[in-house]
């Protein structure tokens, strides 16, 4: 990174960071060794750059997205009056874009700063899962050639087996959030959650709940089933304060999967006005672990991990959430 030749300049707007939370749900290939080779900067065929470094029990990171454009516009304001003028950058200067982010180590759940216009919490899901899956590849495709040219189906299998499932990702919402993101999608494919009060309508299972440690409802949906007519009773649930938690597998219109997770527990994560933390962004490809470390951004994103609720989330454990997502699709595929 260090032999780019391009500065990053930084553009300051009138707008807030906000923080979001995400998942990411590995399958039997380790991600921390992929989080370890992103210790070297990947730069992505978009003009992207992500850096991760590691200290204690967070990975801490960066993603920047390099405009390519070499002017920009500007507005200046006097009295009611107010002229706009282009300004040219300085030679191998570039605007950049930023997104700061920490993953918890051993449950993967993490902090995601945002702001209009930087990278959305998927594009940055999407590359770590990109990168997770093309390892993940190359690493099964070695073994089996290891095997020799003819190895047995059985040998093939098991070494498939070794490696079995992709890395997939949910973004943790609060209920106004969960509620658009799922009327923005194309089609929703699965929704499973669980009620804040259970009422059984058939009276046989009624003993059950009782003694019951959580009660999980699962709907797979046609595939020809109108969105609107299913986010309609979701909101209607969420006004009424009926859902616990949620979780929504559906296809965007750019006919990407995604996965969504309501956590109704979840305060506010936070907000921070962009001027205040821009001007505190200084990093060196250089020393790239001390820089991101040492970032005002990064120190809020820990501080704020820190706080009992967000605390006790980070350090969830996502139990079987891969293969039963997994399963799910199969499910999907048989509707």
């Amino acid at each position: 990174m260090a032999g780019l030749g391009i500065r990053w300049w930084i553009i300051f707007l009138f707008m807030d960071i906000a923080v979001l939370g995400f998942n990411l749900i590995p399958g039997k290939f380790p991600l921390d060794t992929v989080l370890q080779s992103l210790t070297v900067p990947l730069r992505t065929e978009d003009n992207r750059i992500m850096a991760l470094t590691r200290d204690g029990d967070y990975w801490r990171g960066i993603l920047l997205s390099i405009r390519d454009v070499k002017s920009f516009a500007k507005i200046q304001e006097n009295g009611g009056s107010f002229t706009i003028t282009t300004q040219e950058l300085e030679k191998d200067t570039r605007p950049v874009d930023f997104n700061f982010f920490i993953i918890n180590a051993k449950t993967f759940t993490g902090l995601y700063q945002y702001y209009h216009h930087s990278a959305s919490i998927n594009a940055f899901c999407y590359i770590v899962k990109k990168h997770y899956d093309q390892h993940r590849k190359d690493a099964m495709d070695a073994e089996i050639r290891e095997l020799g040219e003819n190895p047995s189906n059985k040998l093939r299998l098991s070494v498939i087996e070794k490696y079995k499932g992709k890395l997939r990702y949910q973004t943790l919402m609060r209920p106004e959030g969960f509620e658009a993101c799922l009327a923005a999608l194309k089609r929703i494919k699965l929704l499973e959650f669980q009620c804040a009060e259970f009422k059984p309508e058939i009276e046989e299972y009624r003993p059950l709940s009782g003694l019951a440690k959580r009660i999980t409802h699962k709907i797979i949906f046609q595939n020809d089933s109108v969105v609107g007519q299913i986010v309609a009773p979701i909101k209607r649930m969420i006004d009424r304060k009926s859902l616990l938690k949620a979780r929504a597998i559906g296809i965007d219109n750019n006919d990407i999967e995604q996965i969504y997770k309501l956590e109704n527990d979840l305060a506010t994560l936070a907000t921070y006005d962009y001027d205040q933390m821009a001007r505190g962004v200084q990093l060196d490809s250089n020393n790239l672990p001390k820089t991101i470390n040492d970032c005002q951004i990064t120190l809020a994103l820990l501080k704020l991990a820190e706080g009992k609720t967000m605390k006790a989330t980070l350090e969830a454990t996502v139990l079987h959430e891969a293969e039963e997502i997994e399963d799910d699709e199969d499910e999907v595929a048989e509707v």
